[in-house]
């Protein structure tokens, strides 16, 4: 029985770049892990990675968000009989919905693009080779924003 697990998770802090927080300009940190069993073979990836992340609300409400962060680090650690670290680049675009269910508070959800490029690849820690790896994936999620106004 082949299994594929994934787990994301993003955090951002950001400013107002407008009065009414139409525009938002901050820092990510975010991650992943995709743990899968093929052929009864598990694999498992741990990826971290942060960058800058700008944010629009595109009503007057700011109910509508289009989110994109670059990540500048991104790192990830394979596990096995021979761990390896790959390092590179990423990018995530978020479309979400999330309306206020406090006065600071909104709860919504999101639909998100995740791509990462791995550039290195460290063996044993001390090998380094030039790879060209990448992986993209499209999923939905629940947003938690809380805001200082």
């Amino acid at each position: 029985t082949n299994t594929y697990n994934r787990t994301f998770y993003d955090v951002a802090i950001s400013i107002n770049l407008t009065k009414k927080g139409g525009m938002m300009l901050g820092w990510a940190y975010g991650g992943a892990t995709f743990s899968d069993t093929v052929d009864s073979e598990p694999t498992d990836v741990a990826v971290t990675a942060m960058g800058p992340k700008l944010t629009l609300y595109l009503d007057k409400e700011n109910l509508w968000s289009l989110g994109l962060t670059y990540y500048l680090i991104l790192d990830g650690t394979q596990s096995g009989d021979t761990p390896l670290t790959y390092r590179g680049t990423g990018l995530k675009a978020d479309f979400g919905f999330t309306p206020k269910i406090s006065e600071s508070l909104c709860f919504g959800i999101n639909v998100n693009y995740y791509g990462a490029s791995f550039a290195e690849k460290i063996t044993n820690e001390t090998n380094l080779e030039k790879v060209s790896y990448s992986r993209t994936v499209i999923y939905p999620s629940i947003a938690f924003v809380y805001r200082w106004e």
